[in-house]
């Protein structure tokens, strides 16, 4: 959900109540990457390529939902890597051009068993690095039946 603002940035509120395990998230895609037009400071590099999707899941123990904020100087993001809430996490990134719905697999990589989600997080997006304002005008992703698995 929408936070607020920071500056002429957002503040963005990521994160539903949930307390169920999925083994994986699955649904069907079609993606039409453009080449990358705008591109946010330290991301120069990266225009004129190919942009890439990104959907990524996440569940963890968080007392609230998880504030994003995308102003340079006041950034802040979901630490993956670090944050001690995070019970299970999966990504896949693509950069395919893909004109027919085909199925998609994203894996819950699980870091703890001994503790119960109060959030999850799906978040999909046609350019991996739109929060750092960097992607395609162009890019075009369309998602369909959507949903969350146990094995």
């Amino acid at each position: 959900s929408f936070g607020g603002i920071d500056g002429m940035n957002g503040k963005i509120n990521r994160g539903r109540t949930f307390t169920l395990r999925p083994t994986r998230l699955e649904g069907y895609y079609k993606y039409k990457p453009g080449k990358i037009d705008y591109v946010g400071p330290g991301f120069e590099n990266e225009f004129g390529q190919t942009d890439t999707l990104m959907v990524y899941v996440c569940l963890g123990d968080w007392s609230s939902p998880v504030e994003i904020r995308t102003n340079p100087a006041n950034r802040k993001k979901l630490d993956v890597e670090n944050d001690p809430h995070i019970i299970a996490y999966g990504i896949w990134i693509s950069g395919d051009r893909q004109d027919a719905y085909a199925k998609f697999t994203v894996p819950f990589v699980y870091r703890a068993y001994n503790r119960v989600p109060n959030y999850l997080i799906i978040c999909c997006t046609g350019s991996r690095n739109g929060d750092d304002f960097t992607g395609s005008s162009t890019s075009v992703m369309y998602l369909d039946e959507m949903s969350l698995k146990w094995d």
